[in-house]
């Protein structure tokens, strides 16, 4: 009756019967996401474009690596620079005092220029005003140069005394006094103060508010956007977003600058470093160069008299890699000759897998792959070596044999299976509860199948005990018996004939293991023989190979030990100087190079576009925080009912019932009990339609709400006379009153025998109900009379899963 989905109707029918809810929250949801978009500080967008030419290979990735974190991708030089980018942010929060902001009013006085600043700046993105709108509220004081490094926020007040000025804490104690444009210290915060235009008499008293050093970076980083152009990937877009028209554009201005200068001071770091390295690989080279040339200055002077040392380099060479290959062969010929011996030594059979060798021939191989599976066929057909052979199958070949035991093994299989087979059927025919005629589908023979049209035949015949007489049924009886007699004894037969062909295959295949082992045996004789032949020729062949190996050997020794020794020390003397000056003319090369390179492109990283006050600040985005509020505002009322609504139960709808129908009447064809909500009464209309098509209604008003005349109260009360009443021609019988024992009158006896007397002279019986449909009444009801048409509006799924037999009407009842 259920479908375990919400459907859209459902949602539908939630949100009409809860839209005040909905609406109200629509409302809500729209002034707080307003009133915020108003409320919110007026934030003003700077850009600027910065030409970034560096070679960051060397010391730095790109200006979009050091400033934004979405550009950290997991390398460890990547890393790094957006570590050390916060140093390059930090300086120039301190430098611009981007830290601390001044105040010279109060807070609801600010939270007002607010919302009059969000409603200019709403109406100039509107209307593309070419003029500033909004009302200037820059401070005419701003600082730079600040250093604050407490982790809490910091309050001070600043009183102005013409140029001068004093600074208090939170508490009203004073902490010094200095002058604008010279640096103020103290130790908790540090700053100058200027004038942004001179001969202007700023206000006497400002309120100053300090931000953690960390928070300030981190919002920083946030509003700072840094975007490679994509036509031109050096050309870096920089947009940053801040509260002040003026400060704004001069933070991003200072980030540049200190960028820049990072650029260089990372580009004078780099070539000290490389020009230390260079220092460091030329004095190595030195020392070790001057202890080589003294070892080879001791080398001949000891043997000054040996001469033309120096034109031998490529006999030393030719004799010292023909000596390598020389021992290489000879370890090859051991380690062969050692498995050869081993192969020898043992059965082959056993000791081919660990000894063989790819280097072996092909047809080696093939021999000894075919030693072991014939030795392994053997092993399972060693336990007919004690039966005596038959001299059926003399001269043939192991292949025809084997074939032939595959084909006796299988007819043997067969035999078995068929024996079984009978044998149970002989058992089960000694029951007489079995049924003969299945054994049609088993029994293939034309004799079986024969005996069994006749059993089945005659066991229907002996079923019809109507029609035959006593002496009829006794004679198809014998007659059965007789047909099962002449099946068992045909089954029988077969059995035993069945166990005759299997010891007729039994013993020829004992006889065709015996013979196939007399052949494998042959084979492996003939394999091992050729196999021993191989290995014993091998051996003889290595013997010689190395015989001449070694006189080799012995003659190459000859000749190496004729070479002076201060031809090693010579060459490496000579080597020793060649890689000294080419390291020394490459790295001194490659420094001078990069040095010259890396000190052009950081000149020539400079800012393109500097970064001006913006004309109008960003609009606070009213319509779209106001649609959002709105959706939220609604939709998490819908949210609350629906998982309300999935908690307690689905309202019923067309969607997710089964039992829907369209007309009553046609559904109204029997007996029905309709059950709709009060004062809701379609059962006299339903009866107008049934009796026009011929049927002859009867409505019982079981609602027992409302007074009336007699009726079907007063009879299960105990009155004995029942009166039935006319109306527009169909027959009514009253409810008779109210009554608050309406459940326990209809399961009176009186309501069950009424109720079959009147089934016998009308057709259908309508019995209308006002009781809910989740009572103790309604469900009695609906067992009692077996078929239900609910009038369905507000009801939920578990409310109706109880009843059968039932028909489900619409109506917008609500």
């Amino acid at each position: 009756m259920r479908r375990e989905s919400i459907s859209f109707d459902a949602l539908l029918i939630l949100a009409k019967k809860h839209r005040k809810i909905i609406q109200r929250g629509v409302w809500i949801g729209t002034i707080l996401f307003g009133t915020f978009a108003f409320l919110r500080p007026v934030q003003f967008s700077v850009d600027s474009v910065f030409i970034d030419k560096a070679n960051h290979n060397s010391f730095s990735d790109s200006l979009t690596g050091l400033f934004s974190q979405k550009q950290l991708l997991g390398n460890d030089s990547e890393t790094a620079q957006v570590l050390a980018s916060r140093r390059v942010v930090e300086e120039a929060i301190q430098e611009s005092g981007w830290q601390g902001r001044l105040y010279r009013s109060g807070f609801f006085v600010r939270v007002f220029q607010r919302l009059c600043d969000n409603i200019h700046a709403e109406l100039a993105f509107w209307t593309k005003m070419d003029e500033p709108f909004v009302a200037e509220r820059s401070e005419q004081l701003y600082l730079s140069q600040l250093r604050y490094t407490s982790e809490y926020y910091g309050d001070f007040y600043l009183m102005l005394e013409g140029d001068q000025f004093s600074l208090s804490d939170a508490q009203g104690e004073e902490m010094g006094k200095g002058r604008i444009g010279v640096p103020f210290t103290h130790p908790q915060i540090a700053f100058t103060l200027h004038l942004r235009e001179k001969g202007l008499s700023p206000v006497q008293e400002y309120y100053l508010r300090v931000e953690p050093l960390q928070i300030t970076v981190q919002k920083v980083l946030r509003d700072l956007y840094v975007k490679p152009n994509v036509k031109a990937k050096r050309v870096i877009n920089i947009t940053f977003r801040g509260k002040d028209r003026f400060n704004t554009p001069q933070f991003l201005n200072q980030v540049m600058h200190n960028y820049r200068d990072y650029l260089s001071d990372e580009q004078k770091r780099f070539a000290k470093t490389q020009l230390e390295y260079l220092q460091q690989r030329q004095e190595g080279m030195v020392e070790g160069l001057k202890s080589v040339l003294v070892q080879h200055a001791e080398l001949i002077t000891r043997d000054v008299a040996t001469t033309g040392f120096m034109g031998s380099e490529k006999e030393v060479d030719f004799l010292a890699t023909q000596l390598t290959e020389c021992q290489k062969q000879l370890l090859e010929i051991d380690w062969e000759i050692k498995r050869m011996l081993a192969l020898r030594g043992e059965t082959p059979c056993a000791y081919f897998d660990p000894y063989s060798n790819r280097n072996d021939p092909r047809v080696i191989q093939e021999i000894l792959t075919s030693i072991r599976d014939l030795e392994r066929q053997k092993e399972s057909l060693h336990v007919f070596s004690e039966v005596t052979s038959e001299p059926l199958f003399e001269g043939i070949d192991l292949p025809v044999a084997q074939q032939l035991y595959l084909t006796y093994a299988q007819t043997l299989s067969q035999a078995e299976e068929e024996a079984k087979h009978n044998q149970f059927i002989l058992e089960q025919l000694q029951n007489p509860q079995f049924e003969l005629s299945s054994l049609s589908t088993i029994l293939t023979d034309s004799v079986s199948q024969e005996h069994v049209v006749k059993v089945s035949q005659l066991s229907m015949a002996l079923k019809d005990t109507q029609n035959r007489s006593h002496k009829e049924q006794e004679r198809l009886q014998e007659e059965l018996n007789l047909e099962k007699a002449f099946l068992a004894q045909h089954l029988a037969q077969t059995v035993d004939l069945l166990q005759i062909k299997q010891q007729l295959f039994e013993r020829k295949i004992a006889s065709l293991n015996i013979a196939m082992l007399t052949l494998i045996n042959r084979q492996i004789g003939i394999y091992q023989k050729n196999f021993s032949d191989y290995v014993n020729t091998r051996l003889s062949n290595l013997e010689g190979e190395k015989q001449l190996l070694l006189a080799e050997q012995e003659n190459l020794n000859a000749k190496l030990s004729t070479l002076p020794d201060r031809w090693v020390t010579g060459q490496l003397v000579d080597n020793q100087l060649a890689i000294n000056r080419r390291m020394a003319e490459e790295v001194t090369k490659y420094v001078v190079s990069k040095d010259i390179t890396g000190q052009l492109e950081v000149s020539q990283s400079t800012p393109l576009d500097f970064a001006k006050p913006p004309l109008h600040p960003d609009p606070p985005l009213l319509l779209l925080f106001s649609f959002l509020g709105a959706f939220l505002g609604g939709g998490i009322p819908l949210v609350a009912v629906m998982l309300t609504s999935l908690k307690k139960g689905l309202p019923a709808n067309k969607q997710s019932l089964n039992c829907v129908v369209t007309e009553p009447v046609a559904f109204c064809q029997q007996n029905t009990l309709i059950l709709t909500p009060w004062p809701h009464n379609p059962a006299l209309a339903i009866a107008k339609k049934l009796q026009k098509q011929g049927k002859n209604p009867l409505i019982i008003d079981g609602t027992f709400s409302t007074p009336s005349e007699k009726g079907l109260l007063h009879y299960l009360e105990g009155d004995d006379s029942l009166t039935l009443t006319k109306v527009n021609g169909i027959s009514l019988l009253p409810s008779g009153g109210r009554t608050p024992h309406s459940l326990e009158l209809l399961h009176s006896s009186r309501f069950h025998a009424l109720w079959q007397k009147l089934a016998t002279t009308y057709d259908p019986i309508l019995f209308l109900s006002h009781a809910p449909i989740t009572s103790s009444e309604a469900h009695f009801l609906a067992a009692h009379i077996g078929h239900t048409l609910l009038y369905v509006s507000d009801e939920t799924l578990p409310d109706i899963e109880h009843f059968d037999s039932i028909g489900c009407y619409f109506e917008d009842l609500l």
